[in-house]
């Protein structure tokens, strides 16, 4: 599981930035796209092979030079096809979801006078270690609700029973500033926003989100390609035909035939001469 980490230094020269490397991967701008805010928000999507976590305005201990609470973010992406990643990835969503993940990033993460922070990599993977989720098939309806320490702790529990749906795009979006009508738009599987109306988990309806019609359709083909499959091998006609005789044998039918073509030549002549 690769791991990056966003935060800044202490001084006015260390602005917020990604260390090493700004994430390119497929799927990270779309996700963070659909947060934009500085306070605690959560992404998680699926993208062709990759399993992705992005959970930013987690606040640390550290403070910069205008005595401003220092915040830091961390992306994962681990393999979609990979049990062992989506079990750590699930375990480090749900400590975020429960307040979790700041007292353990703070040991992970910390300030440097000479490149404004560095991180313990083995830390931060290590956030997954001892927690345990069970491996339920995750309910397909996509649903939609008002952001709440309530339903934070309710999406949590969810993602603590489940496993995560099939399906490309974002999965999971907790945030504070996108409105209904796009988390809609994006299909997402969980959305949690303070500018969705409903104060409980409501189901997105077929008209709103593509989601829960691509799931029905794909059973539907899933099911119709196996009809056809048994239909076929039922229906396969068997070889009457005969093996060819090897040559040999062609060669030996093709000379009787001729010696009893003359035999019947010379009982026919003999037949005339006696009469």
């Amino acid at each position: 599981m690769k791991v990056y980490v966003q935060s800044r230094g202490e001084l006015q020269d260390f602005d917020y930035t990604w260390k090493d490397e700004v994430p390119d991967i497929e799927g990270f701008r779309d996700l963070k796209n659909l947060l934009r805010t500085s306070l605690f928000s959560l992404a998680l999507g699926r993208y062709k092979s990759k399993l992705l976590l992005l959970v930013e305005g987690i606040k640390s201990d550290r403070k910069d030079f205008r005595q401003r609470v220092i915040n830091n973010s961390i992306f994962l992406v681990g393999e979609s096809n990979d049990t062992e990643d989506e079990k750590k990835i699930r375990l480090i969503a749900i400590a975020a979801l429960r307040d979790e993940l700041e007292e353990k990033l703070n040991q992970a993460i910390y300030s440097d006078r000479e490149f404004g922070f560095k991180y313990d990599e083995s830390k931060i993977v290590e956030l997954s270690i001892g927690g345990n989720v069970k491996n339920g098939s995750a309910e397909q309806d996509c649903k939609l609700a008002r952001y709440s320490d309530e339903m934070r702790r309710k999406l949590a529990s969810e993602l603590e029973q489940s496993t995560l749906p099939l399906g490309e795009g974002p999965l999971v979006i907790v945030t504070g500033n996108r409105s209904e009508k796009a988390l809609k738009e994006a299909r997402v599987w969980r959305g949690l926003s303070k500018l969705v109306e409903y104060d409980h988990w409501e189901p997105i309806t077929d008209g709103s989100t593509g989601r829960p019609v691509f799931f029905m359709i794909a059973i539907v083909l899933t099911v119709v390609a196996i009809a056809v499959i048994i239909l076929l091998m039922l229906n396969i006609p068997e070889d009457t035909t005969q093996p060819s005789e090897p040559i040999e044998n062609q060669s030996e039918t093709i000379l009787e035939n001729n010696n009893l073509q003359e035999n019947d030549q010379e009982q026919t002549s003999y037949s005339k001469l006696n009469s």
